[in-house]
């Protein structure tokens, strides 16, 4: 690797700490980059230090010379379509969330403006909180 290379996987493992853990100094961290993969493939020694430093265990910069621990992908969330009928599904695509369809999201990155986009999504928050608010100052009477 490149002294570039580990400066900036320096940078993302010192970034890469879960909040809590003790944080990593940079002078450390790419001193342990440097020893122990130097000589490694960006994509390769990428995933073995952010693997660790995603790792709360993980102390030192110095565990990057361990294995990897098992459980080191981040974790995504389930996306559960938007019930039908429900003011929160896009009216042109049954499934997608209104505020963040991926067939409206996909046609606009393109640059595509003939097919018609989701309604704007409308909240009815605003209301609820009014109603809330009426109901509390009844009841303070």
């Amino acid at each position: 690797m490149t002294p570039e290379e580990i400066r900036w996987l320096t940078w993302g493992a010192i970034h890469h700490r879960p909040h809590g853990a003790p944080r990593w100094d940079e002078p450390g961290t790419a001193k342990a980059i440097a020893d122990h993969c130097g000589t490694w493939q960006l994509d390769t020694a990428t995933a073995h230090v952010l693997a660790h430093a995603r790792d709360p265990k993980a102390r030192t910069p110095y565990a990057i010379r361990g294995t990897a621990p098992s459980a080191s992908e981040p974790t995504r969330g389930v996306r559960y379509p938007a019930k039908a009928g429900s003011p929160d599904e896009c009216p042109l695509h049954p499934g997608e969330w209104v505020n963040s369809c991926r067939a409206c999201n996909g046609d606009r990155l393109a640059g595509d403006q003939s097919q018609p986009t989701c309604a704007p999504h409308t909240s009815t928050v605003s209301e609820h909180v009014a109603r809330l608010r009426a109901l509390k100052a009844g009841a303070a009477e």
